[in-house]
């Protein structure tokens, strides 16, 4: 999602983290709303094509330390633009719980690979979870969940005396 320049807010995550025009350099920052308008304009690219494309015109037109860590702030925005893409495109689960949680890895810790070392959770069985492509138990939801601070709480969709 672009905000509006007046805010001050160049990009809100999925999981709702701001990323503020401050916290880019001025050359990052207009890379940034190139790429936004592109992605979030009409027609949209493919999120493979947009996925491909940032990251070899950051290495041309940018300082190596904008776009060699995956913990870069453009990094993180990027890969949060790709995922936007993606989850529109159907490539992963529609948003629900573990998309939210998904969301959560990623502002906090960069992505799930970041997160099970943190966690000593199985980074290949989290990233299935977290990217959709696997059913998990309440109780793996449950831990990854409390992990990130989180409690899951189920309630009845219909009052028991209805």
């Amino acid at each position: 999602m672009k905000d509006e320049p007046a805010s001050g807010i160049l990009y809100t995550s999925l999981g709702g983290r701001r990323w503020c025009e401050s916290e880019f350099s001025t050359e990052e920052a207009s890379f940034l709303r190139q790429k936004l308008a592109w992605a979030f304009g009409e027609p949209r690219p493919r999120s493979d094509t947009f996925h491909n494309s940032w990251l070899d015109e950051a290495k041309c037109g940018l300082p190596r330390e904008s776009w060699e860590s995956a913990d870069a702030p453009l990094v993180r925005v990027c890969r949060n633009v790709f995922l936007r893409l993606a989850t529109d495109e159907g490539r992963f689960a529609a948003p629900g719980l573990s998309s939210a949680l998904h969301h959560q890895i990623e502002d906090r810790f960069g992505g799930s690979k970041a997160f099970a070392k943190a966690t000593g959770r199985h980074p290949g069985r989290l990233s299935r979870i977290v990217y959709g492509q696997t059913t998990a138990t309440i109780e793996e939801l449950d831990g990854i969940a409390r992990d990130l601070g989180f409690r899951i709480t189920l309630e009845p969709s219909v009052p028991a005396d209805a």
